[in-house]
């Protein structure tokens, strides 16, 4: 196998006709073969991957504490022949190795690997739940919509002598071919699964994500084939005296027409591993990527009041109410208003496309654009007329604000920690603008982005008492605009930077000579984002 760390954010291995690649923080980044993308999102620097290995430790009291074992805090080992991460939790220490075997078996040109976990403990009850976010299409499908060719994933179920494994396989025609990946396991028995993260993450995720099932005392082992396709496998439990060793694998096919051959495929993963390759040779220690200590937990605001709310918005009409809670209201200026009530129960995120330039008899061509939703994303998809041929600013990937690399986002220090803006207590939309509130502790940060009649976005942000906030704006460009190839990644923007002094500035022509320009300015005092196109003299 071939190993080469590519430059300070990759690691990157090759096995046959398929290459991992990881983050130097342990994250997954992608695993692909040929013009196929087997992982589905790709993780940024300042966030861990939605795939993992979890640990949970039962306590005599019914109560669970749960830890994921890749990445984190660990220590990372590359060797010729894999990855490891070594960490201690409560006394427990685990090493968990990615272990890529080589490509064919048994008659299938099949690209198999193996997650070893090794556990040394004395006496704790435990099982594992093992997480991985699939793809399983061709790049460029995956790259227009994720959410689409997740819908086409066929979650296959089968029992093998150790449980539940799980087939993927994509029914929507890949060039002619259907890719399928099958997950499960070795050396222990799965007794629970999910197919999808709204299963596994839920609609809490939107303020902070987390696995909220693995709370629960069983994943709830039903296929779900919906829009962000994640297989979760969880263990029996066991009693950790000692040292115990046990595998999760993974097993793809480039073209499958008979997915339901589990335990014949179970069967030949289980002969590559008792050939050998189930663990990496000792390797070297390299220095891992960690996040800086002043970046917090993410902040999602509290609800707001009956009292609170009538001082913002007297006038209310068409109220939508749910088991006697408020959920959204329109003002006396045709506003509409959407608590987080609401959008903690919706599975798609409300949202808004603001544009200007616009006229009552033709579509300007050079039409500025730009989406935001409600979750904390204050602008994405930023386009100067067609999305295709100009866009400035990356599309947000999922529904559940599991990936925070995407669009603008900002952070905002509170008790001395940089905290990722997430859900609002209420999101505001009218013509030309969006409009986020956020209760602090003694205060409230209103957020604006509108767009302006000389073609230009804005985004403001403003303390209702005047109270001055050190802020930090993030954001990635799209590929297409910087001209990077799909296997890198998009400049890494997310640098915290007080507001007042800093902002990610970019210049970019359009058609016809129109450049498109960001540029912090200052309003009556409030710091704002100004977006604008100018046309090019002569």
């Amino acid at each position: 196998m071939e190993i080469c760390k590519s430059d300070n954010t990759l690691i990157q291995m090759r096995q046959g006709k398929t290459e991992y690649s990881f983050l130097t923080n342990g994250s997954i980044f992608e695993f692909s073969r040929e013009s196929f993308v087997i992982t589905q999102i790709p993780a940024g620097l300042t966030e861990e991957a939605v795939g993992n290995i979890w640990l949970r430790i039962y306590r005599e009291d019914g109560t669970k504490e749960l830890y994921p074992l890749w990445g984190g805090d660990g220590v990372m080992k590359v060797s010729g022949t894999g990855l490891c991460f070594e960490r201690t939790v409560e006394g427990i220490a685990s090493c968990v190795t990615f272990c890529p075997a080589a490509d064919g078996t048994d008659g299938e040109d099949a690209s198999v690997w193996f997650w070893n976990v090794s556990l040394t403990g004395n006496g704790e009850k435990c099982d594992l739940v093992y997480i991985q976010d699939i793809g399983v299409a061709d790049r460029g499908a995956l790259q227009a919509n994720v959410l689409y060719q997740s819908q086409y994933l066929g979650h296959h179920v089968g029992e093998t002598e150790e449980g539940y494994v799980i087939a993927a396989r994509q029914n929507m025609d890949q060039g002619g071919r259907h890719p399928m990946l099958q997950q499960g396991s070795l050396g222990i028995r799965t007794v629970a699964y999910a197919t999808d993260a709204f299963q596994i993450f839920g609609r809490e995720s939107k303020k902070r994500r987390f696995p909220y099932a693995l709370t629960q005392e069983r994943l709830p082992s039903s296929v779900c084939q919906y829009e962000l396709a994640c297989i979760a496998l969880q263990t029996e439990q066991f009693v950790l005296d000692g040292q115990r060793s046990l595998d999760f694998y993974g097993y793809f096919l480039t073209d499958c027409d008979q997915p339901d051959r589990q335990s014949e495929r179970a069967a030949a993963v289980k002969r590559i591993r008792e050939a050998g390759c189930r663990t990496a040779d000792e390797g070297r220690i390299t220095e891992t990527l960690r996040l800086s200590g002043e970046l917090g937990e993410p902040y999602a605001s509290e609800a707001l009041g009956e009292e609170e709310l009538k001082k913002l918005f007297p006038e209310r009409s068409l109220e939508e109410c749910c088991d006697g809670k408020l959920l959204g209201f329109f003002t006396d200026r045709h506003h509409h208003v959407v608590l987080q009530e609401k959008e903690l129960r919706m599975e798609r995120p409300h949202g808004h496309i603001l544009l200007t330039a616009m006229s009552d008899r033709k579509v300007d061509k050079e039409l500025l654009t730009v989406t935001n939703y409600m979750y904390g994303v204050f602008a994405s998809q930023l386009v100067v007329g067609n999305v295709d041929s100009n866009p400035l600013l990356d599309a947000t990937r999922d529904t559940l604000n599991l990936h925070t690399q995407h669009g603008i986002r900002i952070y905002v220090r509170l008790d001395g920690k940089y905290r990722l803006l997430t859900m609002p207590a209420v999101y505001e939309m009218g013509l030309n603008f969006s409009r986020w509130y956020y209760v602090l502790p003694d205060d409230m940060l209103v957020i604006t982005a509108w767009v302006a009649v000389e073609n230009a976005f804005l985004l403001q942000v403003e303390s209702r008492s005047g109270k001055p906030y050190d802020c930090g704006g993030s954001t990635i460009r799209t590929k297409r605009a910087f001209g990077l190839s799909p296997g890198q990644i998009s400049p890494p923007l997310s640098i915290i930077r007080s507001w007042n002094t800093e902002w990610p500035f970019w210049r970019r022509k359009g058609t016809s000579g129109t450049t498109v320009f960001c540029t912090p300015t200052v309003v009556e005092g409030t710091p704002v984002c100004c977006w604008q196109r100018r046309q090019a003299a002569g």
